[in-house]
């Protein structure tokens, strides 16, 4: 009996093991995807046109100048620092890191969806699959704050971070992704008044990354979105409405990112916990 159950138990670590390793190999795959079609998307380019030449077609105020779109390449470099982390043999006893691997899998397929959704200009569609994007990030980000507390220093930075700075950004692109549907659907607002438009859309952004960032205390995610308000001051320039209402949210949401850093500072009592 005894060596029964020394066997069962042998062989449930082995099966869990086993698939622990499928679920590092499969996230390796899944952003191997993403960063394929994102790069077809640009060197084919898919559709027959880039995606800012699709943008271009739906003009709106509260799209940020052209440099902000740089911010992808942390966000990639991020969850390439992710994929790795993850892929250590260490990690496959780490609860919290492998249970977030299908909702990975799930925004990798989103992203790449809407790529092709996009580069067709089914807008209606993309928007979906922004929004399938979205909140799968959105469960991730969830399901690594319920632990953030317990995270070494190599987990906030490999792993809470990059999907931090992800999710961040993803929240304001949805939002984009509204104007472009509404454009696209010949909405009045959106057509007729696209600078109110635009404050309307950065006061929302302004009110959601207010209410995240003072609850979460998350400055990485914060930091998305003070980007974007200062690549849409850069755009429109001063005086202009849409530069106002930018400034005056990247002035709210840079001080809630303050409070963060101060708070988390202060409790963790190291330098390297400003992030939980």
């Amino acid at each position: 009996m005894a060596v029964e159950q020394v066997s069962r138990s042998a062989h449930g670590r082995d099966g869990g093991e086993a698939q622990a390793f499928t679920r590092q190999v499969v996230t390796i795959i899944a952003l191997a995807l993403v960063l394929v079609v994102n790069a077809l998307a640009s060197t084919l380019p898919i559709g027959g046109v880039t995606t800012e030449q699709v943008s271009d077609k739906y003009p709106d105020a509260f799209a940020p100048a052209d440099y902000a779109f740089s911010i992808w390449g942390a966000i990639y470099g991020g969850l390439l620092a992710y994929v790795i982390y993850q892929a250590l043999p260490s990690l496959r006893r780490n609860g919290r890191v492998m249970s977030i691997a299908p909702l990975f899998w799930l925004s990798c397929a989103a992203n790449a969806v809407w790529i092709f959704l996009w580069h067709y200009e089914l807008i209606t569609a993309s928007l979906v699959a922004m929004l399938v994007l979205l909140a799968s990030l959105a469960a991730i980000y969830r399901t690594l704050r319920r632990g953030a507390a317990d995270a070494s220093t190599s987990e906030l930075w490999c792993v809470h971070a990059p999907f931090s700075l992800y999710f961040g950004w993803v929240t304001v692109a949805t939002l984009a992704n509204v104007t472009a549907w509404a454009v696209s659907q010949g909405l009045g607002p959106a057509i007729d008044s696209p600078d109110a438009w635009a404050v309307t859309m950065i006061a929302a952004a302004t009110l959601i990354a207010g209410i995240v960032g003072w609850t979460k205390r998350d400055p990485v995610y914060l930091a998305a979105f003070i980007w974007a308000f200062i690549a849409m001051v850069v755009r429109h320039g001063a005086p202009h409405p849409v530069s106002t209402a930018a400034l005056g949210g990247a002035v709210i949401v840079a001080a809630v990112l303050g409070r963060a850093l101060y708070l988390n500072a202060s409790h963790q009592g190291t330098p390297s916990r400003v992030l939980s």
